[in-house]
Protein backbone atom coordinates (compact mmCIF):
# COMPACT_ATOMS: atom_id res chain seq x y z
CA UNK A 1 0.00 0.00 0.00
CA UNK A 2 3.02 2.60 0.36
CA UNK A 3 3.85 2.34 -2.82
CA UNK A 4 -0.09 2.85 -3.78
CA UNK A 5 -0.24 5.79 -1.81
CA UNK A 6 2.86 7.28 -3.72
CA UNK A 7 1.68 6.84 -6.90
CA UNK A 8 -1.36 8.20 -6.19
CA UNK A 9 0.15 11.60 -4.26
CA UNK A 10 2.28 11.72 -7.31
CA UNK A 11 -0.62 11.92 -10.01
CA UNK A 12 -2.37 14.70 -7.76
CA UNK A 13 0.48 16.50 -7.33
CA UNK A 14 0.99 16.29 -11.20
CA UNK A 15 -2.85 17.29 -12.21
CA UNK A 16 -2.79 20.59 -9.15
CA UNK A 17 0.40 21.91 -9.89
CA UNK A 18 1.76 21.54 -12.93
CA UNK A 19 -1.16 20.25 -15.42
CA UNK A 20 -2.03 23.60 -15.45
CA UNK A 21 1.11 25.48 -16.32
CA UNK A 22 2.41 22.69 -19.26
CA UNK A 23 -1.22 22.99 -20.70
CA UNK A 24 -0.33 27.12 -21.30
CA UNK A 25 2.92 26.24 -22.86
CA UNK A 26 0.69 23.89 -25.11
CA UNK A 27 -2.94 23.52 -24.82
CA UNK A 28 -3.53 20.30 -26.93
CA UNK A 29 -1.13 18.87 -24.50
CA UNK A 30 -2.36 15.48 -23.16
CA UNK A 31 -0.52 12.95 -20.26
CA UNK A 32 -1.02 9.31 -20.48
CA UNK A 33 0.01 6.92 -18.14
CA UNK A 34 2.03 3.59 -18.85
CA UNK A 35 -0.44 0.98 -19.70
CA UNK A 36 -2.69 3.63 -22.22
CA UNK A 37 -2.46 3.47 -25.57
CA UNK A 38 -1.48 5.93 -27.72
CA UNK A 39 -3.60 7.24 -30.83
CA UNK A 40 -1.87 6.89 -34.21
CA UNK A 41 -3.12 9.96 -35.38
CA UNK A 42 -1.80 12.21 -32.37
CA UNK A 43 -0.30 15.33 -33.72
CA UNK A 44 -0.20 17.40 -30.78
CA UNK A 45 2.55 17.01 -28.24
CA UNK A 46 2.23 14.59 -25.68
CA UNK A 47 3.74 13.18 -22.64
CA UNK A 48 3.95 10.11 -20.93
CA UNK A 49 4.71 9.07 -16.94
CA UNK A 50 6.21 6.17 -15.19
CA UNK A 51 6.60 6.03 -11.90
CA UNK A 52 9.12 3.25 -10.99
CA UNK A 53 9.37 1.87 -7.27
CA UNK A 54 13.18 1.70 -6.42
CA UNK A 55 14.81 -0.12 -2.94
CA UNK A 56 13.18 0.40 0.73
CA UNK A 57 15.60 0.35 3.49
CA UNK A 58 15.79 0.95 6.95
CA UNK A 59 16.11 4.74 8.06
CA UNK A 60 16.82 4.48 11.54
CA UNK A 61 19.01 2.84 14.22
CA UNK A 62 18.15 1.84 17.49
CA UNK A 63 15.23 -0.03 19.37
CA UNK A 64 12.34 -1.26 16.88
CA UNK A 65 9.93 0.85 18.17
CA UNK A 66 11.59 3.65 15.48
CA UNK A 67 10.85 1.25 12.58
CA UNK A 68 11.06 3.58 10.15
CA UNK A 69 11.82 2.64 6.49
CA UNK A 70 12.83 5.27 3.52
CA UNK A 71 11.54 4.14 0.06
CA UNK A 72 13.02 5.59 -3.34
CA UNK A 73 11.78 5.88 -6.56
CA UNK A 74 11.91 7.61 -9.82
CA UNK A 75 9.13 9.57 -11.76
CA UNK A 76 9.67 9.65 -15.34
CA UNK A 77 8.10 12.03 -17.47
CA UNK A 78 8.72 11.75 -21.28
CA UNK A 79 7.81 14.73 -23.62
CA UNK A 80 7.19 14.08 -27.24
CA UNK A 81 6.95 16.79 -30.13
CA UNK A 82 5.88 16.31 -33.75
CA UNK A 83 9.76 15.22 -35.44
CA UNK A 84 10.71 18.28 -37.77
CA UNK A 85 9.04 20.95 -35.08
CA UNK A 86 12.14 21.85 -33.59
CA UNK A 87 12.92 21.03 -29.94
CA UNK A 88 12.21 24.61 -28.71
CA UNK A 89 8.23 23.88 -26.91
CA UNK A 90 10.05 20.53 -25.49
CA UNK A 91 12.81 22.20 -23.97
CA UNK A 92 9.84 24.70 -21.94
CA UNK A 93 7.64 21.92 -21.10
CA UNK A 94 11.00 19.92 -19.66
CA UNK A 95 12.79 22.81 -18.20
CA UNK A 96 8.79 23.77 -16.18
CA UNK A 97 8.44 19.96 -15.04
CA UNK A 98 12.06 19.87 -14.09
CA UNK A 99 11.44 22.68 -11.92
CA UNK A 100 8.18 22.16 -10.60
CA UNK A 101 9.43 18.59 -9.55
CA UNK A 102 12.91 19.57 -8.08
CA UNK A 103 12.64 20.21 -3.83
CA UNK A 104 9.00 19.83 -3.43
CA UNK A 105 7.46 17.69 -1.20
CA UNK A 106 3.70 16.49 -1.31
CA UNK A 107 2.02 14.18 1.46
CA UNK A 108 4.45 11.77 2.13
CA UNK A 109 6.56 12.06 -1.35
CA UNK A 110 9.99 14.39 -1.52
CA UNK A 111 11.48 14.79 -4.73
CA UNK A 112 15.25 15.65 -5.01
CA UNK A 113 16.56 17.32 -8.26
CA UNK A 114 15.26 16.41 -11.10
CA UNK A 115 16.83 16.31 -14.86
CA UNK A 116 16.04 16.14 -18.22
CA UNK A 117 17.57 14.57 -21.25
CA UNK A 118 17.42 14.80 -24.65
CA UNK A 119 16.70 11.06 -26.06
CA UNK A 120 16.10 12.13 -30.05
CA UNK A 121 13.93 10.53 -32.54
CA UNK A 122 11.28 8.21 -31.80
CA UNK A 123 9.31 7.59 -34.88
CA UNK A 124 7.40 10.47 -35.91
CA UNK A 125 7.97 12.57 -32.59
CA UNK A 126 10.89 14.13 -30.74
CA UNK A 127 11.45 12.96 -27.12
CA UNK A 128 13.21 14.67 -23.63
CA UNK A 129 12.65 12.79 -20.68
CA UNK A 130 12.56 14.31 -17.14
CA UNK A 131 14.00 12.15 -14.47
CA UNK A 132 12.33 12.93 -11.01
CA UNK A 133 13.96 11.14 -8.31
CA UNK A 134 11.66 11.03 -5.05
CA UNK A 135 11.27 8.83 -1.45
CA UNK A 136 9.30 8.54 1.18
CA UNK A 137 9.21 7.35 4.81
CA UNK A 138 6.70 4.73 6.50
CA UNK A 139 6.52 2.83 9.19
CA UNK A 140 6.62 -0.59 9.41
CA UNK A 141 4.58 -2.42 11.62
Amino acid sequence: MRFETATKEIREYWRDNVKAEVLSLSPGFVLVGDNQEILEEWTSPYGRISIMPGDTQRATIGAFTDNLHRSTGITMVSVFVPFGTGDELALRMTDLIARKFTAVTTGIVTFTNASHVRVGRAGKWWQFNVSCPFSFDTTAP
